[in-house]
């Protein structure tokens, strides 16, 4: 049988929601609170604490790489200066300072003002250098590091006491003294002049020596030998 409401609606007695509706309704309204009270937790919780954390982080780094960028130009300026003083050190070592040398040779020949082994004054001396670091005058001296030479008196006739002075001028070879920068000294040519002047001595000898210079550089390449031997063993 068809039943017809003929009330208006507004005396129409109201229907309840149909109970799926409601469900699914229900089950959106939990879906929509679960989801909002998630996404609170994660912004005002989770999020925040990793946020700072990050911030950390972030203001560590900043610092580490202000200290690692200060470094790293300490490094290069260190290796800027280390480049500049090898330069230096190969320049120096094709270079021979004849000042340090004479002074030297001066301090043998005054030997602390003892004239009991050998009593010695010069007449003349040059130097002549060769290599890189200047022209040499004869290919004896190109092939080497160059020559020094110098005449003067020995006191007295006795020949012993300038082979002294000559003995003290090798033995100079140790360190750093004169003879370290030289390979030979030759054997000097002697003659006895006298004199009737009255004044001391009366007598002494000439000679002349000349001595040859290593090649330039051969500190430089002492040095090598020296690192290549240490590396072996």
């Amino acid at each position: 049988m068809i039943q017809v409401n003929l009330l208006p609606p507004e005396y129409r007695k109201s229907e309840g929601t149909p109970l799926p509706r409601f469900l699914a309704i229900l089950g959106g309204v939990v879906l929509c609170s679960a989801a909002i009270g998630l996404f609170l937790f994660v912004h005002f919780g989770t999020l925040m604490k990793y946020t700072s954390i990050r911030e950390q982080k972030e203001d560590s780094y900043y610092k580490q790489k202000v200290l690692a960028d200060r470094s790293l130009a300490l490094q290069r300026e260190y290796n800027e200066y280390q480049k500049r003083r090898k330069t230096i050190e190969e320049v120096a070592s094709q270079r021979i300072l004849l000042s340090k040398k004479i002074d030297q040779l001066c301090n043998l020949i005054h030997n602390n003002g003892d004239h009991d082994k050998y009593f010695i004054w010069l007449t003349s001396l040059s130097a002549n250098v060769g290599g890189k670091g200047g022209k040499s005058r004869s290919k004896k001296a190109a092939a080497t590091g160059g020559e020094m030479k110098f005449k003067g008196f020995s006191a007295s006739a006795d020949f012993s006491r300038l082979a002294t002075f000559r003995d003290a001028i090798e033995a100079s070879a140790e360190g750093d003294g004169f003879f370290s920068d030289f390979t030979t000294i030759d054997y000097p040519a002697w003659q006895v002049e006298r004199w009737d002047d009255g004044l001391e001595p009366a007598e002494a000898g000439t000679f002349n020596h000349t001595l040859v210079m290593k090649p330039l550089g051969w500190r430089l390449k002492d040095n090598g030998k020296s690192k290549t031997k240490s590396r072996k063993r």
